[in-house]
């Protein structure tokens, strides 16, 4: 028996939500704790700004993310990833 595509489509969605919105959480707390407490090397550091550097999985994460809901047709997961990394990154648990 065939599996009704809008339901499909909706777990899906709300899948990649719930995990973009996790991934999100788990990046603000890697990001928060190595500006706090990151390593330096010379005239190289992870402490404030150098952070940056952990905001490039972001986009991967996004891309990757973004693929896998269209390839099933998952248009709100699409419309929906991008807001739930966000709010996880910078607002549930306060700004970077």
């Amino acid at each position: 028996m065939k599996m009704n595509t809008k339901g499909h489509s909706l777990s899906i969605s709300l899948l990649v939500t719930f995990i973009g919105f996790l991934v999100g959480l788990a990046l603000h707390l890697v990001i928060v704790y190595y500006r706090d407490y990151g390593p330096t090397w010379g005239s190289f550091s992870l402490k404030g700004n150098g952070v940056l550097i952990f905001l490039i999985p972001v986009l991967l994460i996004l891309i990757v993310g973004e693929f896998f809901a269209a390839r099933y047709r998952a248009w709100l997961g699409m419309v929906l990833l991008p807001f739930a990394l966000f709010l996880g990154l910078f607002v549930v648990l306060g700004g970077v």
